[in-house]
């Protein structure tokens, strides 16, 4: 599906958004990854789609990928937390200020949208995952500062 994925819509998505001559970009998905290879991305920028663990109902501990946020690292240090499902802007972006220190190697835990008012969200889920967009094999970083 990755594939299909990277030769059919990023072209026609490229294109369609003005930009051409950007060589060949393509996802890469990271699956059962170390926790430092997130943290080294996410250090360099670099937007993460990330597997989490959702529950709507009080916390239990953590377990495997059910739901993927975009998790993004500002300028500043600040890490945000991006879930693009629902319509609640309150609970679809949450800023993790640079003093806490994200880490992957130490999961975390955020009340999103997924989770309804009640739930919880686990990040990274048990088995990680990381995925991003690459550049003629180079990682994309963010292209508008935060």
């Amino acid at each position: 599906m990755i594939r299909d994925f990277d030769e059919l819509v990023l072209p026609a998505l490229v294109e369609w958004g003005g930009t051409k001559g950007l060589g060949k970009i393509n996802f890469v998905a990271l699956k059962n990854c170390a926790a430092s290879k997130g943290d080294e991305l996410l250090g360099k920028q670099v937007p993460l789609v990330v597997g989490v663990h959702y529950s709507p109902g009080k916390y239990r501990g953590n377990g495997a990928n059910n739901h993927y946020v975009t998790i993004v690292k500002g300028s500043a240090g600040d890490v945000w937390v991006v879930d693009s499902w629902g319509s609640d802007d309150e609970g679809g972006v949450k800023r993790i200020r640079s003093t806490a220190a994200a880490s992957f190697n130490i999961p975390f835990i955020l009340n999103l949208n997924v989770n309804g008012p009640n739930g919880y969200t686990v990040i990274p889920g048990t088995n990680r995952f990381f995925g991003y967009y690459e550049q003629d094999g180079s990682p994309m970083k963010l292209a508008v500062a935060l």
